[in-house]
């Protein structure tokens, strides 16, 4: 299926035009912790996609993060296309440490390229993969083409592009997902089109945020988790929410007006990143919802860990 045949389903053109009336004048309520990527407690209500890319924090506000995200861009483009293998490692690294998911297996994975040389031909050809602007299809992206996709992996790829691919993380994945559900919400007639959950996944974090629609209540039954063992799936999800950010912009430019369109995507990602904290900022009083014993569980057993790590006191 290319980007023409995926945009033409009625389930997204449907998907398309509820975030064109609803996007725009959504309440936001964004609640943060402090933590080493956020300098200061944040608790403010915004409104839709706008509001939210305009309180982006991420070791700095947009306008910083984005001059940086060109800086990597410009550098991993030129060592890749000048096959500096080197230097195309060293960025690739750098990225992965600006996004806190310095993790093995990427970085196995990238050394190992690196090690053979063939680093710039792999991310030149993954590009071409999740291009939104060209003839490329879904079926192209195998897990012999995709090996290796990830939260590291998806910055890589996604900062290497020119289109305006989207960063999948476990953010602005569960962002995406949760829109989607509210617009299922509001498809209950007889001949609606059938709903995809599977276009969207989640992914967990490492805090004690909502990322899991499936928290929030039945009615936000329905989508998997990443998978990191089915990576070129992960892929695949990256390109068909490009295309979706990308057709829904196009087609509606009073959202971030004059700007390039590749600008404008990654604005429209960065305001999911933010929905994307925790999903009870994006659902009708979704702060009022009683905490999940998932999460319940997950603060005890950090409480637990950080209580054992507490150096014990000395005796008088």
């Amino acid at each position: 299926m290319d980007r023409d045949a995926f945009l033409q389903q009625p389930d997204v053109q449907g998907f398309v035009r509820w975030m064109g009336g609803n996007l725009p004048n959504l309440t936001v309520d964004l609640r943060f912790a402090r933590s080493n990527y956020v300098r200061k407690t944040l608790k403010e209500k915004v409104i839709g996609i706008q509001g939210a890319q305009q309180a982006y924090q991420w070791d700095g506000c947009w306008d910083d993060v984005s001059k940086i995200l060109k800086a990597f861009r410009e550098r991993l483009r030129d060592a890749a296309l000048g096959e500096d293998v080197a230097t195309a490692y060293t960025v690739c690294e750098e990225i992965l440490k600006w996004g806190g998911v310095l993790n093995p297996a990427s970085v196995t994975f990238l050394q190992g390229l690196a090690a053979s040389g063939e680093l710039p031909g792999y991310l030149i050809a993954v590009e071409a993969l999740l291009r939104l602007d060209s003839s490329n299809r879904i079926s192209h992206i195998t897990l012999k083409s995709v090996p290796v996709f990830n939260s590291g992996m998806t910055k890589i790829h996604a900062i290497f592009d020119e289109s305006g691919s989207p960063i999948l993380d476990g953010r602005v994945a569960g962002a995406a997902a949760t829109l989607y559900h509210l617009y299922r919400s509001g498809v209950c007639h007889q001949t609606a089109p059938a709903a995809n959950h599977l276009m969207f996944a989640w992914e967990e974090g490492p805090g004690i945020q909502v990322r899991n629609p499936q928290m929030l209540g039945p009615q936000y039954m329905g989508t998997q988790r990443l998978n990191r063992g089915k990576p070129h799936e992960w892929a695949a999800r990256q390109l068909q929410l490009g295309w979706i950010i990308r057709h829904f912009l196009e087609t509606h430019v009073e959202i971030f007006p004059a700007l390039a369109i590749e600008e404008r995507c990654h604005r429209f990602e960065a305001g999911l990143f933010m929905m994307g904290y925790d999903l009870r900022s994006i659902v009708p009083n979704g702060w009022d919802i009683p905490e999940p014993p998932a999460l319940a569980r997950k603060r005890k057993t950090q409480a637990d860990w950080r209580k054992r790590k507490r150096p014990a006191k000395a005796d008088c």
